[in-house]
């Protein structure tokens, strides 16, 4: 043992200087480039270029100790990653050769102060000086063409900088999360990337004329509060994104297209569009609850989606030349005023509504507030996505002859909603058509229905479903989480039960599906907590496992198959599945032991024939269909273990 023990003590006396091993001063990072660190001062010295790393400089392991940057002349540029996370840093001097900084070459310096980048410099990588938290004055060189992505992202103590006229380029979040309070573009700037100073405390900003698209470039600045748009900008893409100090302006004769511009810019108030404006593409002034009215310009060709979405807007006139309306254009409004030039060939208004002639249909696009009863002008074929959202006094509809497809969120989230009175022409309910309307009770479908949309009464009062014959399938969610529903009828031609289709139903005591119904999806009927009985047809083909999950109080699955066809289609399923279901089959073997005692019976004695032939055979056909369905059972388990294996 006292030998062992020696042992071991002098094992360890032989690695203990590997362990203490002295940090490198010095080496080669460069063909003709080398390193020295003393003193804290780490000096690059050498001609040509540094190289890049994409993980760790050299002098990785003594970063701590470094506090300043020396690039002697000869040196060509300073290599990717070279000073990352040197967070002790202060004083950087860049030599007069230098052309290039590289991709993250000061990335997490957080004590650098200031720097001065030489005119040499032509190119900065992306990421140079990401989160360089201490930096507060960087001198950018003349001649400088680029700023690369993220380049000085999250320099939040960057309060200032001023750029080259010979800047071309601004990269994609360039000073995103920087400290930066006025930002000034130069003309000659011609491209700037998505969010280049998103987040930024930015009180005021002008735009360059010679960029013509712009996209997210001041997203989230909630400091903003002046803005100038030079003559030569056309297209507006997010680019005031959530700018909430942002009060007036006045956009370019230049400018044809806007697309969420303005969206979430809560104290805004005045917007002067011009008119060379052609195309709002969508949640421009959405949220903008200050903004209480908007000129359209004529030339205006389209309105786009969710454009005026939760606005103060209150009156609105459509000019000759609007060609489109978004299906979506006037969802979540307030309008209480809507009108239509009349040398528009598109659109017209018929009372509260707003009309369009397409192809051979005549749409409904939007219903002004309403009355509690509407009478759907005749002639209509389509109601259009989101027509009636949110009416909050709609109590009856009544629909007209004719009428073809009831869309998208038509009647969405009408509470007051509890009557409609159904045409004989109706062929198609939109995803969510009648989805979070409380009110309604019943949904006594008209024959001619062929499509019922995903989630078509999600969240409704519904308490009675009666679906068509020739409708085959009842799309995902469509009565999800209809607690009041208490009965549902469905056709004969119904195939295809969809995925959550019945989820949280949790009135639903008993259904009988019919005998077409061949597919159950994934939580049909599952938390249908009520749920005590359901009849399940013989053709059933697939059934999901979660389909009937955590029904608590089902007392009999009813399977009109039988056990060996159950076993089939369940054969995927866990145990614990299976288990779950109280399951009774429609078809089931009589057992020899309840086959009646006379039967059998004869006359022993005599040596006679049996008395009655007829139950003989009886017997010998039922012996006969029990040994079929064995034989049956045995070749489907052998299949399946065979698959198994």
């Amino acid at each position: 043992m006292k030998r062992i023990g020696m042992l071991l003590v002098l094992f360890a006396a032989l690695l203990l200087p590997c362990g203490a091993a002295e940090k490198k001063t010095s080496g080669s990072c460069g063909v003709n480039i080398s390193w020295r660190l003393e003193d804290g001062v780490l000096t690059i010295s050498g001609t040509g270029e540094m190289h890049n790393y994409i993980d760790r400089a050299p002098w990785w392991d003594s970063r701590d100790e470094i506090t300043a940057l020396v690039l002697e002349p000869g040196v060509t540029n300073l290599g990717d990653r070279a000073m990352q996370a040197c967070e002790n840093l202060q004083w950087v001097s860049i030599g007069p050769d230098v052309t290039v900084l590289g991709r993250y070459a000061l990335n997490e310096c957080s004590a650098l102060q200031e720097i001065t980048i030489p005119d040499t410099v032509t190119k900065i990588d992306g990421h140079c000086f990401q989160d360089c938290t201490g930096l507060r004055s960087v001198r950018l060189p003349e001649g400088l063409t680029a700023i690369a992505d993220s380049c000085f992202k999250g320099c939040s103590m960057l309060t200032e900088i001023s750029l080259p006229e010979s800047l071309q380029t601004i990269g994609e979040e360039a000073f995103a999360a920087s400290g930066l309070t006025e930002v000034i573009l130069p003309d000659t700037v011609t491209q700037v990337g998505p969010d280049a100073f998103g987040g930024t405390p930015v009180v005021r900003a002008r735009l360059s004329a010679d960029c013509e698209n712009w996209k997210e470039t001041f997203q989230g600045c909630d400091q903003l509060e002046s803005v100038e748009i030079p003559y030569g900008v056309q297209r507006l893409d997010t680019v005031f994104s959530g700018c909430s100090a942002l009060e007036t302006v006045a956009l370019p004769e230049s400018v044809v297209s806007i697309s969420g511009c303005f969206l979430q810019c809560t104290s805004l108030r005045e917007v002067t569009l011009p008119e060379s404006l052609e195309f709002l593409c969508g949640n421009n002034f959405a949220c903008c609850e200050s903004l209480t009215e908007l000129t359209l310009p004529e030339g205006l060709k389209e309105l786009g989606s969710w454009e005026f979405a939760e606005s103060g807007i209150q009156s609105l006139h459509l000019p000759a030349s609007l060609e489109e309306v978004s299906a979506r254009t006037f969802f979540y409004t307030q309008l209480s005023e809507l009108t239509v030039s009349e040398d528009n060939p598109y659109y017209w208004m018929d009372g509260n509504f707003l009309m369009l002639r397409r192809d051979q249909d005549m749409v409904l696009c939007y219903a002004l507030r309403t009355e509690e009863t509407v009478e759907v002008p005749k002639g209509t074929t389509i109601i259009a996505d989101g027509a009636f959202q949110g009416q909050p006094k709609l109590r009856e509809v009544i629909l007209p002859e004719g009428l073809r497809i009831i869309a998208w969120m038509a009647f969405y989230d009408c509470r007051a909603l509890e009557t409609v009175q159904w045409n004989d022409d109706l062929e198609e309910i939109g995803d969510s058509a009648f989805s979070s309307s409380t009110s309604l009770k019943e949904a006594i479908l008209p024959e001619s229905l062929r499509t019922l949309g995903g989630a078509a009464f999600e969240n409704s009062g519904i308490e009675t479903v009666r679906l068509p014959d020739g409708l085959t399938y009842i799309s995902d969610a469509c009565f999800y989480n209809c607690q009041q529903l208490k009965a549902v009828e469905l056709p004969e031609t119904m195939e295809t039960i969809g995925g959550a289709a019945f989820l949280c139903c949790t009135a639903l005591e008993e259904l009988t599906l019919p005998d077409s119904v061949r597919r159950i999806s994934n939580d049909a009927f599952h938390k249908c907590t009520s749920l005590k009985y359901i009849s399940l047809p013989e053709a059933l083909r697939e059934l999901d496992k979660t389909a009937l999950s955590e029904c608590d109080q089902l007392e009999e699955v009813k399977f009109q198959g039988s056990e060996v066809q159950w076993q089939a289609l369940t054969e995927v399923w866990d145990e614990e599945s299976i288990e779950a279901l109280p399951v009774e089959y429609g078809y089931v073997l009589p057992k020899i032991s309840e086959v009646p005692e006379d039967l059998f019976d004869t006359e022993k004695t005599t040596g006679q024939e049996p008395k009655d032939h007829g139950k003989l055979i009886l017997l010998g056909v039922v012996l006969g269909v029990a040994a079929c369905v064995l034989g049956l059972g045995w070749c489907v388990e052998k299949g399946r273990k065979r698959r198994e294996r």
